[in-house]
């Protein structure tokens, strides 16, 4: 569940209530209801509202929401519209699991309380919630509209209100099951703007550039030996790379940030670690690398010809074999082996065997789904999700179990989408699965159980689906045991 909040306050109150009624800018808006309002304004829950055939009631339900401040003459500066919108992730969104208009009520009812601008210790205000049905990018939701100039003329507070609908909407993904998106608690990546969701939506079959580069990182971290190694795989994977240095001159990296290629350097989006996630900053990812005062000086060299044109994929000649997907299936076999030792209850251990599996599914999902997502990348953004701690839970750290986990990113980053799916893809895959179990079940006992059971629970069902034709190119007789034949070279992935 997630929720944005309108930087500017609004001044016309007709005008917002018209647009929560109306068409939408895209015609997005359908079904628009009430789903819940403050006792004065005197609206039942669910009623209908057509844009078209009540136009008058919409406008006197506007005039209503705004008029004893009217009647007070009481002007405010900023404005004295308060505004949100409270929506679901696409797969909350679905037919089958989608909210209840009893239950969306009883969010924003809660919400109301929460911010204080109904709560029984000060004069009520009044306010107005509709539902809006699906949005264009598959995601429901509800509008809420608060008057911030209370019945006795006094003017609510805003303070601290995006902290709070933040905390009320992880409760009720708690209580409702949903599916915890990201950022939530401290723990994870930003929120999405909706210029990012525009761009994206006018290229069918592409995700937000920041969803794209924050994988192309997670990839490049987890196969990375040291801090140059970093840099030279993030420009492998496709990335731009820029340092940020220090403020006392090009000595000392402090930072980077990352772009796509696009058509010219005016049209290039740069994104800062700390844009892509909490655990992307680059003093983060320094944690995971050795000391090395060794590789100070390469690091820095390695930095500095970050933003050089690089014609050859040095990686790729670096790390090629034929048999990536037999080493990383062998060792992923091992290192699930020595995983069985590690206590359910140690929820950093796992968090970092969720952070580098899924590191090492982003850095497969690049090189062979590229900026048209699949399975590969569900899994891994499911993962990360996983690995995410919040602020008052001890940080991800890699068992050592698990160490060897780099390796399989390794043998994984060498995979190309120009050869033939094999036996050993499907045992790499498999592997994974036992993987993903054993990272549900010791999610089972922390607080985000539930989204975290239904993470998994769906990532196997993309594994799963990985072995069937459609996804590999592999056949489906090959998970009895024949070997795999390729279905047409568009159709899957295989061997570097």
């Amino acid at each position: 569940m997630n929720n944005f909040i309108s930087p500017k306050r609004g001044t016309s109150t007709v005008g917002l209530v018209r647009y929560l009624f109306g068409p939408g800018r895209s015609n997005e808006h359908t079904r628009q209801r009430v789903i819940a309002a403050s006792v004065d304004l005197a609206v039942p829950d669910g009623l209908r509202l057509d844009h078209r055939a009540d136009r008058e009631q919409i406008t006197e339900l506007g005039r209503a929401l705004d008029s004893l401040r009217q009647a007070m003459g009481i002007q405010v500066p900023g404005g004295h519209v308060w505004h949100c919108s409270i929506s679901l992730p696409p797969e909350d969104s679905t037919p089958a699991r989608r909210l209840s208009d009893a239950q969306w009520a009883e969010i924003v009812r809660t919400a109301v309380h929460r911010l204080g601008f109904e709560d029984g210790k000060a004069a009520p205000c009044r306010w107005l919630a509709v539902h809006h049905g699906t949005s264009a990018g598959g995601n429901e939701h509800v509008h809420l509209a608060v008057n911030l100039v209370r019945e006795d003329g006094t003017l609510a507070s805003t303070w601290n209100d995006r902290r709070k609908l933040s905390r009320l909407c992880a409760e009720f993904e708690q209580r409702y099951g949903l599916r915890v998106v990201q950022g939530r608690g401290g723990a994870g990546a930003p929120g999405l703007s909706r210029a990012e969701l525009e761009r994206a939506a006018r290229r069918p079959g592409r995700e937000p550039d920041r969803v794209l580069l924050a994988r192309i990182v997670r990839g490049a971290t987890t196969a990375a030996d040291h801090e140059a190694d970093f840099v030279d795989r993030l420009r492998d994977l496709g990335a731009l790379v820029r340092p940020r240095y220090g403020s006392g001159g090009k000595d000392q990296v402090v930072g980077y940030s990352v772009a796509l290629p696009t058509g010219g350097p005016a049209e290039t989006v740069w994104f800062g670690g700390g844009r892509l996630g909490r655990d992307l900053t680059l003093p983060t990812l320094r944690q995971r690398w050795p000391d090395g005062s060794i590789e100070n000086g390469q690091a820095l060299a390695a930095w500095r010809q970050a933003t050089q044109p690089r014609a050859v994929s040095a990686v790729s000649a670096t790390y090629y074999t034929p048999i990536w997907a037999t080493t990383a299936a062998k060792v992923l076999a091992e290192v699930g082996d020595q995983l069985r030792s590690v206590p359910a209850d140690d929820h950093a251990a796992w968090a970092g065997v969720a952070r580098e599996m899924s590191g090492i599914l982003s850095i497969w999902s690049v090189r062979v789904e590229g900026r048209r997502p699949g399975n590969l990348a569900f899994v891994a953004d499911a993962l990360a999700q996983a690995a995410r701690t919040r602020y008052d839970e001890p940080p991800p750290r890699i068992p050592r179990q698990a160490r060897d986990l780099r390796k399989v990113a390794k043998a994984v980053a060498t995979a190309t989408s120009h050869s033939n799916g094999d036996w050993a893809q499907i045992m790499l895959i498999r592997q994974m699965l036992q993987l993903v179990q054993a990272i549900e079940d010791a999610n089972h006992a922390r607080t985000r159980a539930l989204q975290a059971i239904a993470s998994a629970n769906t990532s196997r069902e993309r594994l799963h689906a990985l072995t069937r034709q459609t996804d590999l190119g592999i056949s489906s007789a090959s998970t009895m045991g024949r070997p795999a034949r390729m279905m047409g070279r568009d159709a899957g992935f295989g061997i570097g």
